[in-house]
């Protein structure tokens, strides 16, 4: 198992076809879930993801209202065809004009924690700053 990257959901979805099996942690609120399935979607700064929690159980009420992070791996579908309508239509919605529909990259969530409380804006500043101290740390040489 490999340590999760402290990555934004803009980020995920500006490179989502690189992000396969990667191991990510990612804050955002849930839009939208679907019981039967499993799958919810994560939504942060007007970009969203799906997410299958199948692995962390159902998603109660209080928990899609509050600010949440999920821990887990980036993974590839191709098969399409088992997918439940809210999955279907959120992947139509989602994809680009003219593409077609033959699989999707979702994050497998195994962990979810409350993030109720932090400062959303104050955390991606210091997610920011902390990118750039490891780069500088990393040009050191010893």
């Amino acid at each position: 198992m490999q340590v999760s990257k402290l990555v934004l959901v803009s980020e995920i979805c500006s490179h989502i076809t690189h992000m396969q099996g990667e191991c990510v942690r990612v804050l955002g609120r849930i839009s939208e879930f679907d019981i039967d399935s499993s799958f919810v979607v994560l939504a942060h700064a007007s970009f969203d993801i799906l997410v299958d929690t199948n692995l962390i159980g159902p998603i109660d009420k209080n928990t899609s209202k509050a600010l949440i992070q999920f821990v887990g791996e980036m993974t590839e579908a191709d098969d399409l065809t088992n997918m439940s309508p809210m999955v279907r239509e959120y992947l139509q919605q989602t994809r680009r004009v003219g593409m077609p529909l033959r699989s999707f990259v979702y994050l497998n969530a195994r962990i979810v924690r409350n993030m109720d409380g932090l400062d959303v804006s104050l955390y991606e500043n210091s997610l920011k700053a902390m990118r750039i101290f490891d780069q500088r740390r990393s040009d050191l040489e010893f």
